[in-house]
């Protein structure tokens, strides 16, 4: 049942989470996410290998999803169930910033060795960094799953990971709403891309389309990069700074 298998899917991302955090945790920075996409290397081998429990190469079928009589059928309803989910985790995910293990974690990124000579303990709270972006993962690769109705690890591609790490820079690292700035930002830079490619396609007939199907990749990143070297925390530092501006405005001085 749906109730069953989709918190199921966050928890077991989680143990996997656990499972390839421990031999990640000896490095950090560049190196830790080369660890991190090298696990999803090995997990979609596997999957596509592993014989029919896993679905082998051709993958498995996903029901639709809801409860009881209640269905997820139209584009309209499983929209409204993924901004509920969006809100839920969210509020989850900032009220964990406020708590004493999101500060642990915000304490870790800044100066690991600070934070141990202040008695935090390191390695339990990396491992727990995992277990919780893990969870949170496998709750939107189930929602991803429940939408297409069939699951493959063709759908879950390297080139979408790094995406999503390059955007989470956009948005603004090590806070709860920045991957939320950073999904928007992505869809739509995804949908003006969608748009002007077909506009130049037809502004410039004698240039090979193929030219502009690769369009999407140059403004993905150069947004990126620009991010990185202008504003390197992300949206959500300026949206910060925006509110405390008008939280005392018009005495702002």
């Amino acid at each position: 049942p749906f109730i069953i298998s989709f918190p199921c899917a966050g928890l077991f991302a989680a143990v996997i989470g656990l499972v390839f955090g421990l031999p990640s945790l000896r490095v950090k920075g560049f190196y830790l996410a080369l660890a991190t996409l090298a696990a999803q290397y090995i997990i979609g081998w596997y999957l596509l290998h592993g014989g029919g429990l896993v679905g082998h190469i051709y993958g498995l079928p996903v029901p639709r999803a809801g409860i009881g009589s209640f269905a997820l059928v139209s584009d309209r309803s499983y929209f409204l169930f993924a901004m509920f989910m969006l809100l839920l985790m969210s509020y989850f995910a900032k009220n964990l910033e406020r708590s004493r293990i999101g500060r642990a974690f915000i304490a870790v990124r800044d100066n690991d060795l600070a934070a141990e000579i202040m008695g935090i303990n390191i390695f339990r709270y990396k491992l727990l960094a995992f277990f919780i972006g893990s969870f949170y993962a496998g709750i939107a690769g189930a929602m991803w799953a429940h939408y297409l109705l069939h699951i493959h690890p063709s759908h879950f591609t390297l080139m979408d990971s790094i995406w999503y790490l390059g955007f989470l820079v956009v948005g603004g690292l090590g806070s709860a709403m920045g991957p939320v700035f950073g999904g928007i930002v992505y869809i739509v830079l995804k949908e003006l891309v969608s748009l002007i490619t077909p506009f130049l396609g037809g502004l410039f007939p004698g240039i090979s389309t193929n030219i502009f199907s690769g369009l999407s990749l140059i403004i993905y990143s150069l947004v990126v990069i620009v991010f990185l070297l202008f504003e390197p925390r992300g949206i959500n530092r300026q949206f910060n700074l925006f509110k405390a501006y008008y939280r005392l405005w018009p005495f702002a001085y």
